[in-house]
């Protein structure tokens, strides 16, 4: 199959392109940016003009649409929120308005990945020794490990039957705590410090902190009746597999 994806060079994107290019499948990437990589043609598109290459839909039969500007990127101010909200609607939009095709809606939990995302943000102190829960630690944590996620991906597009919307998420969801003890430890690291006040993380992080402190207790049961099988279904599996 030949697959089109929007947002190829950030975490998921990359994850997914990598095991494209090992089954030998044929990747293009549409791109707003000069981002190139062996293996995969790249084309141009802009959301705010709505202008895109159409030849990035030559013989293509998969469409992966990832792009938008990083939740955690940078502090929300009025101007971040207005780019990341924009930045995947008028993308979205721009695709819908070019195409008439089966959608697969996959709503991602939190990705653990070496490469990025909450391990090299949100958990970084871990690797110095200086892991600590946040806010309460009592709050869920619904997560999925990088390489079930990519799987998770090739999976919808290759199942006809898959229509809607489905979660990204692993099995067996975790507390706030267990998840930064189960880092540390797979790290070799201490796990005694106390947990990380509310009012320093909203310091921290601005608005953004909600969303750090927000219980997301998800259920992956629609996927699993889909019959996808994920790899890493326990936190502790998972993480050693990350850092070992």
């Amino acid at each position: 199959m030949k697959y089109l994806i929007t947002g190829g060079s950030g975490l998921i994107g990359s994850a997914i392109t990598k095991l494209l290019l090992e089954k030998n499948e044929d990747v293009n990437w549409l791109t707003s940016s000069k981002k190139n990589k062996i293996g995969v043609k790249s084309f141009n598109w802009n959301i705010y003009t709505n202008q895109i290459d159409e030849n990035c839909f030559q013989d293509v039969d998969v469409i992966i649409h990832l792009a938008g500007a990083g939740i955690a990127d940078k502090k929300w101010t009025v101007n971040r929120k207005k780019e990341l909200i924009d930045s995947r609607i008028k993308s979205t939009q721009l695709l819908f308005e070019t195409l008439g095709i089966r959608v697969v809606k996959i709503r991602t939990g939190i990705v653990l990945s070496k490469d990025g995302g909450y391990l090299k943000s949100v958990a970084a102190p871990a690797k110095y020794g200086l892991a600590a829960a946040l806010g309460n630690g009592k709050m869920i944590t619904s997560w999925i490990h990088i390489s079930d996620m990519a799987h998770l991906f090739l999976f919808a597009s290759k199942n006809e039957k898959m229509k809607g919307v489905y979660n990204g998420v692993a099995p067996n969801p975790v507390t706030n705590y267990e998840i930064t003890k189960q880092i540390a430890k797979a790290l070799n690291r201490p796990f005694f410090l106390p947990n990380i006040p509310a009012f320093l993380l909203k310091i921290a992080f601005g608005e953004m902190a909600a969303v750090i402190l927000m219980s997301q207790n998800i259920s992956s049961e629609k996927i699993e009746k889909a019959n996808f099988k994920f790899e890493f279904e326990d936190i502790k599996d998972a993480l050693e597999n990350i850092y070992k």
